[in-house]
């Protein structure tokens, strides 16, 4: 029995590093043939070295021996996203246009202390599921209604673009928008919602979880971010599959899907600036690789101490524009855009090199916590949001106001009903 278990798990994590191994490669050699020759203006650029294609090279080996330390398909899920999102794409900025080698050790410093073995506390907050459930149906029913209020009641069709269009009704939107919205909006669109909604659909209730679902869409029509409708799709990936395991299968075979995809379009599109490819490798995985980038050339002089945020009160701001303004205008050329970023781009900007180790030791560690907790496969969604926020959010922006606590909690009760039926306290 356990020769077969063992047997399944190198099975499974030989599965997961070949899919890592194509991606690594196809990413090298797309960045020349398409992200560089049609995104330089973003400051991709192509700077081949024989010695940085050998150490990086070392260095994705390295990253890929963390799956000995891979125990729970939990932990997978982890291990995977953190190697293809933040990992990959900075080890290839590092050996194409000759990225800080530091940035893509400080990812491998996260992954690692995502992964050292650890003996947390058990942590626990008893209450029921239909108390549970019911308390947070009220929860997002009154503030859906405090955003429906204020963002307007008829629901608009271009939300569905991708263009200038979104952004002109989310500018509309936020010049009207009360404090209680602003900070609703993330955490139901991102948390409660789809929390609600896979509790109802795994319970069979399917009539109300089509009616959140509605609810979702709806809110989305209203304040459109691309976020929340790109969740909607992670969540019909990740329906299949009943462990963590088969549910990052369902989700390599979608992406692997989406690069055949991808790259026939690119073969047919206009000037072979294919959509799918510029969304999924240009803006998903290398984009926020360049910004880091950016980022550590703006404020390596001058690291600003979190004065934009909870420390403005002790620091002034040395910049003439907030960063993620100052950033878009060095970066992309102007500053109407908005380039936020997460992890290394954060402690980096805040506190310089000691920023970016402790923000990737202390996220590593958290991720660690998290992992190890006993949550049901179904709820895996939550994790992708939650991963997806940490890479191209502030740290303390994704905690407070895009809902980053609300997850903590969610979890924290989840794993709680899971130790009492496994291993009930004696009253």
């Amino acid at each position: 029995m356990l020769f077969r278990k063992t047997l399944n798990s190198l099975y499974a994590s030989i599965t997961e590093i070949s899919f890592l191994f194509l991606s690594y490669f196809y990413m090298l050699w797309l960045m020349p043939i398409y992200v560089v020759k049609l995104f330089s203006n973003q400051g991709f650029t192509y700077d081949f070295s024989l010695q940085r294609a050998i150490i990086g090279f070392g260095l994705f080996l390295v990253s890929l021996s963390t799956y000995i330390l891979v125990k729970t398909g939990r932990k997978s899920f982890f291990t995977f996203f953190i190697l293809l999102v933040l990992v990959v794409p900075n080890l290839v900025l590092y050996q194409v246009s000759g990225a800080h080698i530091g940035i893509t050790l400080s990812m491998i410093l996260l992954l690692y202390a995502s992964l050292i073995p650890v003996r947390w506390p058990e942590v626990r907050f008893s209450i029921s599921s239909k108390v549970r459930n019911n308390l947070l149906v009220a929860l997002i029913i009154v503030l859906a209604a405090f955003m429906i209020y204020d963002f307007g009641i008829i629901p608009k069709l271009a939300s569905f673009s991708l263009g200038e269009a979104q952004y002109a009704i989310r500018s509309q939107v936020r010049s009207s928008t009360s404090l209680i919205s602003a900070y609703s909006f993330s955490l139901v669109s991102q948390y409660a919602l789809p929390f609600i909604i896979l509790t109802y659909y795994k319970a069979k209730r399917r009539n109300l979880a089509f009616a959140f679902t509605f609810l979702l869409v709806y809110l989305f029509m209203l304040n459109p971010h691309k976020t929340v409708l790109f969740n909607m799709f992670v969540m019909l990936i990740l329906f299949g599959g009943l462990t963590y395991r088969t549910k990052l299968y369902s989700l390599m075979a979608a992406l692997l899907v989406l690069s055949i995809l991808g790259r026939i379009e690119s073969q047919f599109a206009l000037e072979g600036k294919g959509w799918i490819e510029s969304l999924y490798y240009r803006r998903f995985l290398l984009l926020p690789a360049r910004l880091n980038t950016c980022f550590l050339e703006i404020f390596q002089d001058r690291p600003i101490q979190l004065s934009h945020s909870i420390l403005r009160h002790w620091f002034d701001y040395p910049y003439r524009l907030q960063p993620p303004y100052l950033v878009c205008e060095y970066c992309l050329g102007s500053a109407e855009g908005h380039a936020n970023n997460g992890l290394f781009s954060d402690g980096f900007m805040n506190f310089g090199w000691l920023g970016a180790i402790s923000w990737s030791l202390g996220l590593g560690f958290l991720l660690n916590f998290l992992s190890a907790l006993k949550i049901p496969a179904h709820y895996a969604l939550l994790d992708f949001i939650f991963l997806n926020f940490l890479k191209s959010t502030a740290v303390f922006t994704a905690m407070l106001t895009h809902g980053g606590w609300f997850y903590l909690l969610l979890l924290i009760i989840l794993n709680s009903v899971n130790l009492s039926k496994l291993s009930p306290r004696v009253k």
